[in-house]
């Protein structure tokens, strides 16, 4: 299971829903965590946590946001040699059978539609985690 202080990105376009992730993973003993607003504020603080040497250890993304999308930001993610291997959720309020086809397809270790119940949440990250860390 990861660690409770890894540090997790949570990034949706809703202030509101960023910060009921950030409660249910402080609920489930998860310490660290920073948030952005869409797929390029993350790009940027993902970045810039690399720098500094306290890497990202998982993201929880929206799907759909403004500007670069849930997969388009994972798409950028998996391009990347620093970031390609971070294990990933996708977290939506739509399930349609195209959208989780699509991030699959592009990398995603897992997908949560909203509203999910904190045991649910606990049962995505462990398997992203394992999923890239085995």
């Amino acid at each position: 299971m990861m660690p409770s202080d890894g540090l997790i990105l949570v990034v949706d376009d809703s202030r509101n829903m960023r910060e009921l992730i950030v409660t249910i993973l402080s609920e489930i003993g998860f310490t660290n965590y920073i948030q952005a607003g869409n797929g390029q504020e993350a790009l940027d603080k993902m970045g810039e946590q690399h720098d500094k040497g306290a890497p990202v250890q998982l993201i929880l993304s929206d799907y759909d946001m403004p500007g670069m999308s849930g997969l388009e930001y994972l798409k950028s993610l998996r391009d990347d040699d620093r970031f390609k291997n971070l294990p990933f959720i996708v977290v939506s309020a739509h399930g349609q059978f195209n959208a989780i086809v699509d991030i699959v397809q592009a990398g995603a270790d897992a997908f949560i539609v909203k509203p999910f119940e904190k045991r649910a949440l606990v049962e995505k990250i462990a398997a992203a985690w394992n999923k890239r860390n085995s």
